[in-house]
């Protein structure tokens, strides 16, 4: 039978190995200007700091699985590891589900579209989030496994 903390742990790793693909995925349309425009980018760099962060906050127990806000998680996290949170502040910036890259300006004549550069720039700070993640999971992990 498996135990609470061996199921806690393979939650981590799943939130963890998803959250790198997704950094992989935007890691690739950065590298590859063929490959689908900004809002790929946009996407996977929002979806790789979302996931991570799930999976820091799975190694406390919580399940944050139906927040999607970046800041509302980074809020969460703050009050478990306030030098963490303060890391990856600046990642509370990326919207939820990254709308502005993944859907049509509610308003597109007042709306201006996300380009390549702010792709990027958001790709900048879903790796400077997801380095200082990985080193929070990595610091939990030896803890959950004893």
């Amino acid at each position: 039978m498996t135990s609470p903390s061996e199921v806690q742990i393979l939650v981590v790793k799943q939130w963890v190995e998803l959250g790198l693909e997704d950094l992989a995925w935007a890691e690739a349309g950065a590298v590859n200007a063929s490959l689908p425009g900004p809002g790929k980018i946009g996407f996977h760099a929002q979806q790789a700091v979302e996931k991570l962060l799930k999976g820091l906050l799975t190694t406390y127990g919580v399940e944050p699985e139906d927040q999607h806000n970046l800041g509302k998680l980074i809020e969460q996290l703050r009050r478990l590891d306030r030098t963490t949170a303060d890391a990856v502040a600046s990642a509370s910036q990326l919207p939820p589900y990254a709308v502005i890259y993944r859907y049509p300006p509610r308003n597109p004549l007042r709306s201006r579209q996300p380009t390549r550069d702010d792709a990027l720039s958001a790709l900048r700070v879903a790796r400077d989030a997801c380095a200082a993640l990985e080193g929070a999971i990595e610091k939990r992990w030896r803890r959950l496994q004893g």
